[in-house]
């Protein structure tokens, strides 16, 4: 009786693992759709408001290609970089960014990554990220960042077919 268990239990985990890795192959293989982009309604600007902890330096760490000294600010929409860099940031004080690559319908995503001074290694540093429709905020999130490390993140947010607020 128990050699039957075993191989009842055997057959139920290969069978079942055969079952997973042969759906999963399907899933993988379908192309993912690519949601609209929104179509710019009039009234309707979104733009990013950035607000530094810190004054920005240049990463010394950053790889370069050329011989221009490395960016502050590195911003990404939807993973199309922002040319040329937005410029400079400065503590406390917002850097506003109209954003000329298009926003999807559905989920958005912006990344920001931000070289705060080697002096200041031991504190904290962050970057708060607004994103705006117009004067009123779509989403609103800080980015922090410990001990002279990059200050890097991802904010997330959705635009409805009617532009943010479903107009």
């Amino acid at each position: 009786m128990r050699f039957i268990l075993v191989i009842l239990i055997w057959i139920v985990f290969v069978g079942g693992l055969f079952t997973y890795t042969s759906h999963r192959a399907d899933l993988s293989a379908a192309p993912a759709a690519q949601p609209p982009a929104l179509e710019k309604q009039p009234g309707t600007r979104i733009s990013l408001e950035l607000t530094p902890t810190f004054s920005g330096t240049a990463d010394p760490f950053a790889r370069r290609s050329d011989t221009r000294p490395a960016a502050q600010l590195t911003v990404r929409i939807n993973g199309q970089l922002l040319k040329p860099s937005p410029g400079e940031l400065h503590r406390g004080r917002p850097l506003l960014i109209e954003p000329q690559t298009s926003l999807h319908v559905g989920t958005n995503e912006i990344m920001v990554v931000a070289s705060p001074p080697l002096e200041d290694d031991l504190a904290a540093h962050g970057i708060r990220v607004r994103i705006m429709d117009g004067r009123r905020p779509i989403a609103d999130r800080t980015i922090w960042a410990e001990g002279g490390a990059l200050v890097s993140g991802v904010v997330s947010f959705d635009l409805d077919a009617g532009g943010p607020d479903g107009r």
